[in-house]
C-alpha cells in the first residue's frame, strides 16, 4: 500500500472471486470463511505466505468469471489454519476498494488502489435519512436482517458520522438473503451515492417482501387458533360425556389404588397424589397427560418395599464360590469375610463397597452373579463405560423432552427389590471430563457413600430412594483412573490372573464342559487331553484371563462340528479326542508368532522393562551424531512421549554423574541425538520403567550388549535409587507377562521384596527375582559384561525368595 501511495503501482496480488456472501468483505470489516475449493485454498495460502494482501473480485450475476476491469476490495489474511485434509478456516479483514485491471493468468492481478471518497456534510445527511426511510423508523418495519440487532447497535449505525461505513455495514448485514449480483452491483457502482442508491433499493423490496409474509403468517396463526379451539372444545365435551357415563374414572381409580399399595413413604405418595390431581385436570390428547401417567408408571415399578429373602449361610456362600471359580482364594476369603460381616448387622449391606480389579477376562463380573447366586439376591448390572454425563446416574429431570430416570433407578426397577447385589461394570470407564452436564464421578459418589445414599434423589422420579440395603460391587481395569475421593469409597480385591496351572484346571471344569454343550458334542464322547490344553494355553492365550482359551476351545468345537455334519451326523475316532498336532489346523498359526521374541544373545541398545498395567515393554536406543544434544521419543501419546523424555533425562544425568565408574567418555553425549523406541507403547504411568531405561541407555552409549530375557522394574531417582513401584497390584501380574514373554529374569527393588509374597510358588520356580538397591548394583544383574565388578553391591545376607522345592 505504500508503493501506492508514491503513485507507484502496486505489485500483483493473489486474486479470489466472492460467490454470494462466500469471501464477501468491505473496507473497515473483518470477516470469517471456510475454504474448501482448491483454487480458493491455494490463493489464500500463497497470500498468507507473503505479505498477507488478497484480492477480492465479484462476478456480474454470480458467474463464473471476473470481467476485467472491475472494482473490488484489497483485505487482508488476518488468519489461515486448516480444520481437517480439505477444509481451511480464514479471517479476511478489508483494507480498501481497488480497480482490478487485468489477470495476470498465474493466480494473481494487476490493481490499483482507489482513492478515498469525499461527501460533503449535506450530501451524507440526506443519504442517511434516505436509507433511514427505506430500512424502517420502527422495529417492526425493518428488514429480517436488522431486525435482529439490538437497539444499541441499531442506533449506533445511523448516527455514524461516515455514511461510507453505514452502507457498507447494511450492505454485509444483507448480503445473505440478497438477489444474486448485489455485491458485483454495489462494488462496481460510481460512489457513496450510487451505491446508497443500490442498497435503498434492496431494503425497500426485502421490505415489502416482509410485509406480505408477515400478513400470510398472522392469517394462518388465526387459522390455528381456531382449528386449535374447536379441537379443545370436542374434547372437553368428549370428557363431559364420559364422566356423566361413569367411564371415565376407571383408568384413573387404578392408578390411585395401586399408589396407595405400593408402600412408598409419605414424601412420594403425597408426590404421587399430587399428580394424579395434575392427570385428572388434563385431557387424554393433551401431552401433559402421557408426560404424568409415564412418571406415576415409573413411581409405581420401583421396589419401594419389596426385599428378597436373602441367605446368610456362609458355608452355602463358599460351596457356590467354589463351584463357579477355581483358584483366587484370597479373594473367596475376602468376600466370606464381607458376607460374615453383613450377617452380623442383620443382612444389612451397608458397609465397605467391594471394587474387584484386574485385567479383562479374570472372572469379575462372574464373581458377582456368584455372590448374588450364594445370598439369594437378584443380580442387576450397570455398564458405565463411556458415561460422561451426571444425568445418566442422577436422572434427567422432567422438564426435558424424553426424560428418564438414571441408569441406579432403572436398574431397580429392572431387579424389582430393594435389596439386589448392584454390579458397577467398568467403573473406571466413565469420563473424568467436567463439562455442562456434570461430572457422572461426582454423582457415583453419593450413590456409594452409606451416609448420603440412604437418602438418594433421582432428579426425574424428584424424591428420595433409600439405597442403604444395596450390595453395590465395582468393577475396574485400572484403578488409577478413578478419583481419590471414589478409591476412598472403595475396598480393592485384585484379580491379577491365571497361572497355566490354574488356567489348565478352569478348562478341564468348567470351559470344556460348557463349550461342548453349547456346541452339541457333550453326547459325542469328545475329549481335550491335557496335553493338548497345555499347548493351546502356551501358544493360543497370551492374556491374564482365560477369554482367549475359552475362543480357542469354541473354534476347536466349531470345526469338530463341521466334521460331524460332514460326515453324517458321526464323529471319527481322530475327531473325538484331537491330538496335539491338529492344533495348527484347528487354530491357525500359534498366537505368540505375531508378538515380539526375545533375542537368543544380548543387542546393543535393546532392554526390557516391566510395569504394572503394562507388563513387558520392550524398547530400544539408537544415537547418532547431531549439532545439538537432544532426546526423542518415538511411538507414545504426547504425554507418555513427556514422561519417557523426562526419564531419559534423568538416566542421561546418572550416566554422566558415573561415567567414570561405568567406563564412559566425558563427552559421551554431546553432540549427539538419542532415540527411544518403546516397542508396544505405554498407556499409563511410566515412571516404574525408569531402571530400565537406565539400563538402555548405557547399551546404547558404551555400546555394551545387556543379558537376553531379562526385565527390569523400579524408578530411579537423581541419587540412583531403584525405587518402589508404588504397586496398585502385587508382583504377581507382572510376573505372569514375564512368563508368557520367556523373561527368565526380573531385576526389582529391594524396597518391594515383601511383595513377593503374593507371587506363586509356581511362577517363582520359572522366573528369577533379583533385589537391587540402586542403577549401579542393577546394572551388574542386567549387563552382558558389569563395566566394574569392583563397584558393585555385595549380595544380601539373605537368599533370594526362591521357594524351596
Amino acid at each position: 500500500m505504500a508503493a501506492a501511495e508514491k503513485g507507484k503501482a502496486p505489485p500483483p496480488a493473489p486474486l479470489i472471486r466472492a460467490r454470494g456472501a462466500q469471501f464477501f468483505v468491505l473496507p473497515g470489516f473483518s470477516r470469517q470463511f471456510t475454504a474448501r475449493r482448491e483454487g480458493d485454498v491455494k490463493s489464500l495460502v500463497r497470500a498468507f505466505r507473503a505479505d498477507g494482501l488478497l484480492l477480492m473480485g465479484t462476478a456480474r450475476r454470480d458467474g463464473p468469471k471476473v470481467e476485467y476491469p472491475t472494482i473490488g476490495c484489497v483485505v487482508k489474511v488476518q488468519q489461515l489454519f486448516r480444520l481437517d485434509r480439505r477444509t481451511w478456516k480464514v479471517m479476511l479483514k478489508g483494507v480498501a476498494r481497488c480497480r482490478i485491471e487485468r489477470s495476470l493468468g498465474d493466480g494473481t492481478a494487476a490493481w490499483s488502489e482507489l482513492p478515498p471518497e469525499r461527501v460533503e456534510p449535506r450530501r451524507a445527511q440526506a443519504i442517511m435519512r434516505s436509507i433511514i426511510r427505506a430500512a424502517g423508523g420502527g422495529r417492526d418495519d425493518r428488514s429480517a436482517a436488522l431486525a435482529r440487532l439490538p437497539k444499541s447497535v441499531y442506533r449506533d449505525i445511523f448516527s455514524e458520522d461516515r455514511p461510507e461505513d453505514c452502507v457498507d455495514f447494511l450492505a454485509l448485514a444483507l448480503l445473505e438473503n440478497a438477489r444474486p449480483g448485489f455485491g458485483h452491483e454495489l462494488l462496481n457502482s460510481g460512489g457513496l451515492e450510487d451505491r446508497a442508491v443500490v442498497l435503498i433499493q434492496h431494503l425497500s423490496q426485502h421490505r415489502e417482501e416482509m410485509l406480505v409474509d408477515r400478513r400470510i403468517r398472522r392469517r394462518m396463526k388465526k387459522q390455528m387458533e381456531r382449528s386449535h379451539k374447536e379441537y379443545h372444545m370436542a374434547e372437553e365435551a368428549k370428557a363431559i360425556q364420559e364422566e356423566l357415563q361413569g367411564t371415565g374414572s376407571s383408568h384413573f381409580e387404578k392408578l390411585r389404588r395401586q399408589v396407595e399399595e405400593a408402600g412408598m413413604p409419605d414424601a412420594a405418595r403425597s408426590k404421587c397424589e399430587d399428580e394424579l390431581r395434575r392427570l385428572r385436570a388434563v385431557t387424554t390428547a393433551s401431552p401433559e397427560h402421557a408426560v404424568i401417567t409415564e412418571y406415576l408408571k415409573r413411581m409405581l415399578e420401583l421396589p419401594w418395599a419389596k426385599l428378597s429373602k436373602t441367605s446368610t449361610d456362609l458355608r452355602k456362600a463358599q460351596r457356590v464360590l467354589n463351584e463357579d471359580h477355581y483358584g483366587l482364594e484370597d479373594v473367596k476369603e475376602r468376600i466370606l469375610e464381607h458376607l460374615a460381616v453383613q450377617r452380623r448387622r442383620g443382612g444389612k449391606a451397608r458397609g465397605t463397597i467391594l471394587c474387584f480389579v484386574g485385567p479383562p477376562g479374570v472372572g469379575k463380573t462372574s464373581l458377582g452373579r456368584s455372590i448374588a447366586r450364594a445370598t439369594r439376591r437378584e443380580f442387576a448390572r450397570i455398564s458405565l463405560g463411556g458415561i460422561h454425563e451426571e444425568a445418566a446416574i442422577r436422572g434427567h429431570r422432567r422438564t426435558y423432552v424424553a426424560s428418564m430416570p438414571g441408569r441406579i433407578v432403572n436398574a431397580l426397577i429392572k431387579a424389582k427389590v430393594r435389596n439386589p447385589v448392584l454390579m458397577l461394570d467398568e467403573l473406571d470407564k466413565m469420563s473424568a471430563h467436567i463439562g455442562l452436564h456434570g461430572s457422572p464421578f461426582a454423582a457415583m459418589l453419593e450413590v456409594l457413600d452409606p451416609e448420603q445414599n440412604r437418602s438418594f434423589v433421582d432428579q426425574y422420579i424428584d424424591t428420595e430412594f433409600d439405597l442403604s440395603d444395596v450390595l453395590f460391587i465395582a468393577t475396574a481395569n485400572h484403578i488409577e483412573l478413578l478419583p481419590e475421593p471414589l478409591q476412598d469409597r472403595l475396598e480393592m480385591v485384585r484379580l491379577e490372573g491365571y497361572t497355566d496351572s490354574e488356567k489348565l484346571a478352569i478348562a478341564q471344569r468348567h470351559i470344556v464342559p460348557r463349550q461342548l454343550q453349547l456346541h452339541g458334542l457333550a453326547d459325542d464322547g469328545v475329549k481335550l487331553a491335557a496335553p493338548v490344553l497345555k499347548d493351546i494355553i502356551k501358544d493360543y492365550s497370551w492374556e491374564s484371563g482365560v477369554r482367549g482359551l475359552e475362543r480357542s476351545v469354541a473354534k476347536i468345537c466349531r470345526k469338530l462340528t463341521a466334521e460331524k455334519t460332514e460326515a453324517g451326523g458321526e464323529l471319527a475316532a481322530a475327531s473325538k479326542a484331537p491330538a496335539r498336532q491338529r492344533l495348527p489346523e484347528l487354530l491357525d498359526a500359534p498366537e505368540h508368532y505375531a508378538h515380539f521374541s526375545l533375542p537368543a544373545r544380548g543387542r546393543v541398545g535393546s532392554a526390557c522393562g516391566i510395569a504394572p498395567h503394562e507388563g513387558v515393554v520392550p524398547m530400544e536406543a539408537l544415537h547418532h551424531p547431531h549439532e545439538e544434544e537432544r532426546i526423542e521419543v518415538m511411538g507414545l501419546t504426547r504425554h507418555g512421549e513427556d514422561q519417557v523424555k523426562a526419564l531419559a533425562a534423568v538416566a542421561q544425568t546418572l550416566l554422566r554423574a558415573h561415567a567414570a565408574e561405568l567406563g564412559l567418555a566425558e563427552d559421551f553425549h554431546r553432540k549427539k541425538k538419542l532415540c527411544v523406541n518403546l516397542q508396544h507403547g505405554v498407556e499409563g504411568p511410566c515412571g516404574p520403567l525408569g531402571g530400565a531405561l537406565f539400563a538402555l541407555l548405557y547399551s546404547a552409549y558404551a555400546k555394551a550388549p545387556l543379558r537376553p530375557a531379562v526385565a527390569v522394574a523400579g524408578e530411579i531417582n537423581l541419587r540412583g535409587d531403584l525405587m518402589g513401584v508404588e504397586m496398585r497390584r502385587g508382583y504377581k501380574g507382572m510376573a505372569l507377562d514375564a512368563r508368557r514373554h520367556r523373561i527368565k529374569t526380573i531385576v526389582m527393588p529391594r524396597s518391594d521384596e515383601h511383595l513377593l509374597r503374593d507371587v506363586p510358588a509356581e511362577l517363582r520356580r520359572q522366573i528369577d527375582f533379583v533385589l537391587a538397591a540402586d542403577v549401579i548394583e542393577m546394572l551388574g544383574h542386567v549387563a552382558a559384561r558389569p563395566p566394574a565388578p569392583a563397584l558393585l553391591r555385595p549380595p544380601p545376607a539373605r537368599p533370594s525368595p526362591r521357594p524351596a522345592n
